[in-house]
C-alpha cells in the first residue's frame, strides 16, 4: 500500500452532514502530484473515484465508498495580476471559500461580499455556482484551472466554457466530471455598487451607504439566523433548489396560493420560493424521520440532529418531494449530491 493512502477512513468526519460510512482508500491531496497519484491508483486497481472538498454539498452512504476518495486540501491565495479597475485572485481549490471572501473584503475588493459564510471549498464554489442574496459566483469567475482524470493533461476553462447556470456548471455534467479543479482565478472590482436588493439585506440596513465589511457582517448575521451551527448539527446547506417554472405554471399556483414569493427570470420562467412552499403549503417545519429533520429556521435545510443516517435523510427527502408535488404539481430538485 503506497504511504500516501489511508484505509477505512470514516467519511462522516469529512462532510458537513456528519453522515457516511468508511472510504476504502483515502488521500489528502496537498498538491497536483497527490491528485495524479490517487487517480493512477484508482485506475490501476479498477476502483471508483470520488473527489471531495469540504463535503459541504454531499450525502455519503451509510455503507461508505468502496473506492478511492481524494480530498482536495491544497490552499493559498495570491494576486495574479492587477489593473486600474480589477484585481485577479488566484486561489487554490482546497482553500476555504469564506477565507476568499474575508480576504476580498479586507483588501476592499468587491463582488463576493454577499457570498459570505457559505461553507465549502473554492473548487466546489465553481462546480455548484454558489449563490446567495442576489449574487452568484459566476459573476466573478475569470478562469478555472483543471486536471484531466483520463489523460492527466491540464486545461484552463474561461468563464464562458464553465457554462454556468442556476446552481449548476459544466463540471456537473458527465463530460465535465472528468476534470478535477485545481485552482480558480476570481476577477474582483476595486470599486463597485453594493448589491442590496435582496429582501433580507434591504430590511437589515437603515443607512444608505454601508461598507463592504458591514455587508459581510450583515450576511453572516442573517445566515446565522437561518442556518444551523455545523459544530452542533450537521447539514449540507440548502438541500433543494428553488424551482424554476413557466409563467403559465406560476399563474396556476399563484391563483391557489396568492402570497407565494416569486422572482421573474425572463418572459417565460419564474423562480418560486420553495422554502415558502415547504412552510406555508406543506407545513413541513420540524418534520423528522429519525434524526433527520427539516430545520425550523429554514425549511430548505435538512439537519442531522445527532445520529441521522443517510437512509433517514433520503426517506425524508422522498417524503418532501412527494408532498410538494401532490400539493403544487412542482417536481423539486435537490442541490446535494448522493455518494
Amino acid at each position: 500500500m503506497p504511504p500516501f493512502i489511508q484505509e477505512n477512513v470514516p467519511l462522516a468526519g469529512h462532510t458537513t452532514f456528519h453522515i457516511g460510512g468508511n472510504a476504502r482508500f483515502f488521500i489528502r491531496a496537498v498538491c497536483t502530484e497527490d491528485i495524479e497519484n490517487g487517480i493512477r491508483y484508482a485506475q490501476k486497481n479498477n476502483l471508483p473515484l470520488l473527489i471531495l472538498g469540504d463535503g459541504s454539498n454531499v450525502l455519503c452512504a451509510d455503507t461508505g465508498f468502496d473506492g478511492v476518495v481524494i480530498k482536495i486540501a491544497h490552499t493559498g491565495i495570491q494576486i495574479e495580476k492587477e489593473t486600474d479597475d480589477f484585481v485577479y485572485l488566484h486561489v487554490e481549490a482546497g482553500e476555504a471559500w469564506d477565507a476568499v471572501v474575508a480576504y476580498a473584503v479586507e483588501h476592499n475588493l468587491y463582488g463576493v461580499e454577499n457570498l459570505s459564510h457559505i461553507p465549502g471549498r473554492v473548487g466546489a464554489s465553481v462546480v455548484q455556482n454558489i449563490g446567495a442574496y442576489g449574487v452568484e459566483v459566476k459573476e466573478v469567475v475569470h478562469a478555472v484551472h483543471t486536471y484531466n482524470k483520463k489523460d492527466f493533461s491540464k486545461k484552463i476553462f474561461t468563464n464562458t466554457e464553465c457554462v454556468f447556470n442556476y446552481r449548476n456548471s459544466f463540471f456537473k455534467t458527465k463530460e465535465g466530471s472528468e476534470y478535477v479543479i485545481t485552482s480558480v482565478v476570481y476577477k474582483l472590482k476595486k470599486d463597485a455598487s453594493l448589491c442590496l436588493t435582496y429582501k433580507d439585506l434591504k430590511e437589515y440596513f437603515k443607512e444608505k451607504n454601508p461598507t463592504l465589511q458591514k455587508v459581510r457582517d450583515a450576511v453572516i448575521a442573517i445566515r446565522a439566523r437561518k442556518f444551523p451551527n455545523l459544530k452542533k448539527e450537521g447539514c449540507a446547506g440548502s438541500f433543494f433548489k428553488n424551482p424554476i417554472i413557466t409563467t403559465e405554471e406560476y399563474a396556476t399556483i399563484k391563483e391557489k396560493y396568492p402570497l407565494i414569493p416569486a422572482y421573474f427570470n425572463d418572459y417565460s420562467s419564474v423562480k418560486v420560493s420553495l422554502a415558502w412552499i415547504l412552510d406555508n403549503v406543506c407545513s413541513l417545519k420540524n418534520m423528522c424521520i429519525g434524526d433527520a429533520c427539516v430545520y425550523d429556521k429554514q425549511t430548505l435545510v435538512i439537519v442531522n440532529k445527532g445520529n441521522a443516517s443517510a437512509r433517514d435523510v433520503k426517506k425524508l427527502v422522498e417524503y418532501i418531494t412527494d408532498i410538494v408535488f401532490e400539493k403544487t404539481k412542482i417536481k423539486i430538485e435537490r442541490e446535494v449530491l448522493y455518494v
